[in-house]
C-alpha cells in the first residue's frame, strides 16, 4: 500500500470546501429552531450549497445528513430535554 500524495491545487479545494462549510454552519446558525424538520434544514442548506456552486460529497439520501436514525426525516426537532 502506498502513501497517496496531494497536490498543492488539492490543498487549495480542500480549504475552499472547508470555507463553505464553515459559511454554511454558520448561514444555519439561526435557522435551527424547534419545530422545524429536517428535511427543511436539507433543503436550505442544498439552497446554500448552490448558491455558492458548491455540493455536498456526502453520500445520503439527504444532502447534509439530516436524519436522526438510518433513514432519512422528516424528524420535527423539539427542545432539549423534552420527550
Amino acid at each position: 500500500m502506498s502513501v497517496q500524495q496531494y497536490s498543492f491545487e488539492d490543498f487549495k479545494k480542500l480549504k475552499k470546501a472547508g470555507e463553505i462549510t464553515a459559511q454554511a454552519l454558520d448561514f444555519l446558525e439561526d435557522k435551527i429552531k424547534p419545530g422545524i424538520t429536517t428535511d427543511y434544514i436539507d433543503k436550505i442548506a442544498s439552497e446554500f450549497l448552490r448558491s455558492k456552486n458548491a455540493t455536498s460529497a456526502h453520500h445520503h439520501p439527504t444532502r447534509i445528513s439530516t436524519s436522526l436514525g438510518r433513514e432519512p426525516g422528516p424528524y420535527q426537532l423539539w427542545p432539549a430535554g423534552l420527550d
